[in-house]
């Protein structure tokens, strides 16, 4: 029961429909009998594998999960910053089950199924104790964490799964996919790169940023027929945060993925990082390539967006002003025709 939500009925003046009916004399109150088992995760922005160091930043991409027996109670949303001041903590996760056993699972697979890009969390270190069998076993006490922590803050991803990440163009065919732009194959993307041979599949997923890899090299990879990862664009498209099965990866962009993550492949001209527009050029005129098309002010400095081609202006998508989060589409060039 929401024990917060039957307060406010009770001030409210009417008694809760999830308690029990009141009674005039207290040794007539038969509590209920407690049923099950629950856990609850504190998902904040620090990382375990650097001491705990607080993480603050952007959230750049934040996607929670969902499902039966699960609550999760957050005070954040995708664009939302984590200042360095203030408490890290980002969502609290509960889960119920039948048994201890099962509340832990649920919750597991709750934190795995999210995404949370632009910040360093926790979230992968608890699915590594939620999983372990001390905790299963309930051996676990004040001390068992502190002993383990370099096993439990590990990598959780299959060496193999993870160099097939890391390996040279990947990075790149993510970025391009969780664009959108278009739907990619090694041999289309990267043959003039000489990628092509044993090179993934990598196709656009239903949701915004997921992406989807198949072929052998994911079969050779232990990953099964497809490998679901979602991905975001960071440090003002200079390397790809990759999120696969709740472990997230910072995998750098070559010159080509970073253009790709910027948008400049299709004239598109995206905000680097999160600030206000203090200048922006006027729809209609010609740039050439490299020359400045907007300037943004973050934390007190000017940043200068140049243009990534010669062309026409259009589509201009902000104003002076304007806030911007990282990544927001400020405007187009157009190539010439003729």
């Amino acid at each position: 029961m929401d024990l917060v939500d039957a307060q406010l009925e009770i001030a409210a003046g009417r008694w809760p429909e999830t308690l029990p009916d009141p009674v005039s004399r207290a040794e007539a109150f038969e509590p209920l009998s407690p049923r099950g088992a629950a856990f609850e995760a504190r998902v904040v922005a620090e990382s375990p594998r650097n001491g705990f160091a607080p993480s603050p930043g952007r959230l750049r991409r934040y996607r929670e999960p969902s499902g039966d027996g699960l609550r999760v109670d957050s005070g954040v949303v995708e664009g939302s910053p984590v200042p360095p001041g203030f408490d890290s903590l980002l969502a609290k996760v509960i889960a119920s089950g039948d048994s201890h056993a099962a509340a832990a699972a649920r919750l597991a697979s709750a934190l795995e199924g999210t995404v949370i890009h632009g910040v360093e969390t926790n979230a992968s270190l608890m699915v590594s104790v939620l999983r372990h069998p001390d905790l299963l076993g309930e051996r676990v006490h004040a001390g068992w964490l502190e002993g383990r922590i370099e096993e439990i803050a590990a990598c959780r991803l299959a060496p193999d799964v993870t160099a097939l990440l890391e390996r040279e163009g990947v990075a790149d065919a993510v970025a391009a996919a969780a664009s959108r732009r278009r739907t990619t194959a090694g041999a289309e993307v990267f043959g003039s790169l000489g990628q092509a041979d044993g090179f993934p599949r990598v196709e656009p997923g239903r949701r915004a940023g997921e992406v989807v890899l198949s072929g052998p090299p994911v079969r050779d990879a232990g990953a099964g027929e497809t490998l679901t990862v979602t991905a975001t664009p960071l440090a003002g498209g200079r390397e790809l945060a990759v999120t696969v099965a709740g472990e997230t990866l910072a995998l750098p962009l070559s010159a080509e993925g970073e253009r790709i993550a910027r948008g400049q492949d299709s004239g598109e001209v995206r905000a680097p990082l999160a600030g206000q527009v203090i200048r922006i050029l006027q729809e209609g005129g010609s740039v050439e390539e490299g020359d400045v098309v907007a300037v943004i002010e973050s934390m007190k400095m000017h940043w200068e967006i140049r243009a990534p081609a010669s062309g026409a202006l259009e589509g201009v998508a902000v104003e002076r002003g304007q806030a911007v989060a990282a990544g927001a589409l400020l405007l187009r060039v157009a190539a010439p025709t003729g």
